[in-house]
C-alpha cells in the first residue's frame, strides 16, 4: 500500500508540474520542439516590383521549403528547389528569382478552441540580408471558411533573443490551431544562396526540465525513507 501511495503521489506532482492531468487544458504551452510533426506549406506570390499578387499555395515538403532540424536546431532558409533558369517562371533573365516565397514551417493542432496558446522559443541566429525575414507565428484557421486565416499574431526573430507571443485562440468548434515560422522572399539559386544569410531557433535554454526532475527526485526521497 505505501509504494502504491508514493507511486500515486509522485504522478500527481509531476502532473501539476507538467499540465497533463486534465482531459482539456485551459493553456497550451509550446515550443521549438524537434519530436512534434512538422508541416509545410507554400504560397507563392508574384514579385513586389510585379506587382506581388498571389500566384497559388500548396503544401510542401519542409525541406523544400527549405526548413530543417539538425538535433534541437531549426535552420530557416531561402527557398531553392525551384530554381530552374530555362524557365522564366521561376527565374528572371539576369539570373535572380522570378517569385516571392512564404513558406510556412508549422505544428498544427485542433480541438484547442477557447484555449489560450502560449508559443516560445529562442533565435541563436538570423542572418539574413535585407530582403529576407523570418517571423514566428499563431494562426488560426477555420475550414468551414475555406481555411480562411481567422486569427493570428506573429513576432520578429531577433539573433541571440528568447521569442513569446500567445494567442487566445476562439471558441468555434472545428478551427485548427497552427503555430511555426514563416519565412519570406525571393526563390534563389542554391548556388551563393548561402550570402543571403538564414536564421536558427531553438527552445528556451534553461534548468526547467532540470527542476522537473529534481522535483520528482525529491518525492521519491521521501517515499523511500
Amino acid at each position: 500500500m505505501k509504494t502504491t501511495a508514493g507511486r500515486m503521489a509522485i504522478g500527481a506532482v509531476l502532473a501539476s508540474v507538467c499540465g497533463f492531468a486534465a482531459p482539456a487544458l485551459a493553456e497550451q504551452n509550446v515550443t521549438v520542439d524537434p519530436g512534434q510533426t512538422w508541416l509545410g506549406f507554400m504560397n507563392v506570390f508574384e514579385l513586389p516590383s510585379n506587382g506581388g499578387g498571389y500566384v497559388f499555395g500548396s503544401p510542401w515538403g519542409t525541406g523544400d521549403l527549405a526548413a530543417s532540424f539538425a538535433g534541437d536546431g531549426l535552420t530557416l532558409s531561402p527557398n531553392t528547389n525551384t530554381y530552374n533558369p530555362n524557365d522564366p517562371f521561376w527565374v528572371q533573365p539576369n539570373g535572380e528569382g522570378n517569385k516571392w516565397m512564404n513558406a510556412n514551417m508549422y505544428v498544427e493542432q485542433g480541438n484547442w478552441d477557447g484555449e489560450t496558446v502560449n508559443f516560445r522559443g529562442h533565435t541563436l541566429v538570423n542572418s539574413f540580408v535585407d530582403g529576407y525575414t523570418s517571423l514566428a507565428f499563431i494562426k488560426v484557421l477555420d475550414p468551414s471558411q475555406g481555411w480562411a486565416t481567422i486569427a493570428s499574431t506573429t513576432i520578429p526573430l531577433f539573433a541571440g533573443q528568447d521569442f513569446e507571443l500567445s494567442m487566445n485562440v476562439p471558441t468555434i468548434p472545428g478551427v485548427v490551431t497552427q503555430y511555426g515560422f514563416e519565412t519570406n522572399g525571393a526563390n534563389a539559386n542554391p548556388v551563393g544562396v548561402d550570402r543571403l544569410g538564414h536564421v536558427e531557433v531553438t527552445a528556451i535554454p534553461g534548468p526547467a526540465g532540470a527542476g522537473l526532475m529534481a522535483i520528482a527526485g525529491l518525492v521519491i526521497g521521501r517515499h523511500r525513507r
